[in-house]
Parts: C-alpha cells; structure tokens; sequence
C-alpha cells in the first residue's frame, strides 16, 4: 500500500461526496459553491 495514494483518494472521495450532497440539495441554485482548505501533516 502506498500510503499518499490512499489519502489522496481519500480526500478526492470525500470532496466529491460533498458535492454530489450540495447538488441534490433544493434550497441551492447552480451558482452556490464552496471554498475549502484543506492540510495533510505527515510526521515521522
């Protein structure tokens, strides 16, 4: 296993969760978005 690839996934997967959750949601036109920072901190 390689351990980047497996938390970008991770990150990619919840990103597009999100968005399909916005998506479907009614109260939302098509111009409504998010902004999102998001950090990974490895140590050894």
């Amino acid at each position: 296993m390689h351990v980047p690839s497996m938390v970008k996934r991770a990150i990619r997967n919840a990103f597009v969760k999100a968005d399909n959750a916005l998506a479907d949601t009614q109260s939302l036109d098509n111009t409504s978005g998010t902004t999102t920072l998001t950090a990974l901190i490895l140590g050894l």
